[in-house]
C-alpha cells in the first residue's frame, strides 16, 4: 500500500484548512532596485556636472597643442570602440535573422512555443547586451574625461595658475 503525502494546512483567522488571502508583506526587493537606480542616476548626474564645471575651468588651456592632441586620442578611442561596438551588434543581429529564417514548422503546439519564446529570448538578449554596452561606454568616457580633465586641473593649480597668465616679454 502506498502512502500519499499530506497536503500541508493552513492556518488563517478563519479556522484550519481555510484558505484566506493575505496582504503580501512590503517589497522591499523592489524599494531597494528603485533607491539603487536612483543613485547611481544621481551619481552619473553628478559626474556629468562635475566634468562639465571642471571643462569650464581647463578651457584656457585649450589652445595648447598638448592638450588638443589629448583630447582628440580620448575622442578617437571613444569613436574607435563605438565602431567596434556596431560591428559586433551588427554581426550579431545578422546571426539571429538567419537563425529566425531557419525556423521550422513545429509539429506540436508545445514546440511552437518553444520555438517562439528562444527566438524572443534572444531578441530581447540582444536588446539588453546593446543596452549595456552603451551604458558601459558612457560610464567609461565619463570616467576617463573626468581622470583627465582633473589631471590638467592639477597641472594648472601646481604651476600656481602660470599656464593661466600671460607671460611679460623678457625686459619689460
Amino acid at each position: 500500500m502506498k502512502m500519499l503525502k499530506q497536503r500541508p494546512q493552513f492556518t488563517t483567522s478563519q479556522g484550519k484548512g481555510a484558505l484566506a488571502v493575505q496582504a503580501l508583506p512590503a517589497a522591499p526587493a523592489a524599494m531597494q532596485q528603485a533607491g539603487n537606480f536612483s543613485a547611481l542616476l544621481g551619481e552619473a548626474v553628478a559626474r556629468s556636472a562635475g566634468n562639465g564645471a571642471a571643462t569650464a575651468a581647463v578651457l584656457p588651456l585649450a589652445l595648447r597643442p598638448d592638450t588638443g592632441a589629448e583630447l582628440l586620442e580620448l575622442q578617437l578611442a571613444v569613436a574607435g570602440r563605438m565602431q567596434r561596438l556596431q560591428q559586433e551588434w551588427w554581426d550579431a543581429w545578422n546571426a539571429w535573422l538567419a537563425e529566425f529564417g531557419q525556423l521550422g514548422r513545429a509539429n506540436t503546439m508545445s514546440e511552437q512555443l518553444e520555438q517562439q519564446y528562444n527566438i524572443t529570448e534572444q531578441f530581447t538578449a540582444l536588446l539588453k547586451s546593446q543596452a549595456s554596452d552603451l551604458l558601459d561606454l558612457q560610464e567609461n568616457v565619463q570616467v576617463d574625461y573626468g581622470y583627465w580633465v582633473a589631471q590638467k586641473l592639477e597641472e594648472v593649480t601646481s604651476s600656481g595658475s602660470g599656464a593661466l597668465r600671460l607671460r611679460r616679454p623678457a625686459g619689460s
